[in-house]
């Protein structure tokens, strides 16, 4: 880390799932990257600073761009940490700029329709006829460009691919597990190209599927998409644990490029 002497900035880039749901249980102080930032601490033996940039319905290119303009204030270093993607790829029945201007129609026209939508998301979405608010293509070029920028400017990346939904979820947006596939699939593929000993992907989807009743226990029953307090508590130990494991790689590097120095220096 650049400055010993200061504390490290674990930077949070994520949607809703990344804050507190008092409504859900989940209060502040028990989100996964504040519970992550007490474990990392002991991990590297420094004060951690934890700054939470996380909004609801935030998508990659408006996270990247948050992420950008907080580097003129914050400066660089520290720990930057990846969520998002399912606000990217939720399959919906109407594009954005059709659901905006919805919105200026009035009630005794919009109410209906919005109904509609509601009653028959299935079918529509069954028909192929729904959309995402970022396209693959989109999505892959816009997170790769800020996992290279982040890598090339911060200590170590982080990118926390996306949960699996639940059954409940699925028949109410049919294709979303399919969705979801797609993009985690996007998400590694961003990570494994940068290819710097810095960026990791943090893989919950796996840790939640390999567990009996996974789901059940980590993934929000209601909405399939936030995660409970004992998902919280697994977010958390993920993101801590792959600190700990880039800080020995990068350390092992620097140990390699020393004892490569030195010999260079002694056969000279």
């Amino acid at each position: 880390m650049r400055d010993p002497e200061k504390p490290i900035v674990l930077k949070i880039y994520g949607d809703s799932l990344s804050l507190p749901r008092p409504f859900e249980g989940i209060e502040y102080g028990e989100e996964y990257c504040l519970l992550a930032g007490t474990e990392i601490e002991s991990i590297l033996g420094r004060k951690i600073k934890v700054y939470n940039r996380s909004f609801g319905g935030a998508t990659v290119e408006r996270l990247s761009k948050q992420f950008r303009d907080d580097r003129n204030y914050l400066g660089d270093g520290g720990i930057v940490v990846i969520q998002c993607g399912v606000v990217d790829c939720a399959p919906r029945p109407l594009p954005s700029l059709m659901r905006r201007a919805l919105g200026y129609f009035p009630g005794i026209v919009r109410k209906p329709v919005v109904k509609f939508l509601h009653d028959n998301r299935a079918l529509i979405l069954k028909k192929g006829l729904g959309t995402r608010l970022t396209s693959p293509s989109k999505f892959g070029k816009r997170l790769r460009a800020w996992i290279e920028e982040a890598s090339a400017s911060h200590d170590m990346v982080l990118v926390i691919n996306i949960a699996p939904t639940n059954q409940k979820t699925e028949d109410h947006s049919p294709g979303f597990s399919a969705s979801i596939n797609r993009y985690n699939e996007i998400i590694r593929a961003a990570v494994s190209s940068v290819g710097r000993a810095n960026v990791v992907q943090v893989d919950v989807n796996r840790a939640i599927s390999d567990e009996i009743n996974g789901l059940d226990t980590f993934v929000n029953a209601g909405d399939g998409h936030h995660i409970t307090r004992k998902g919280h508590i697994l977010y958390g130990k993920a993101l801590s644990r792959e600190v700990g494991n880039i800080s020995q790689k990068l350390l092992s590097e620097r140990q390699n490029e020393e004892e490569n120095k030195t010999r260079n220096e002694i056969y000279r």
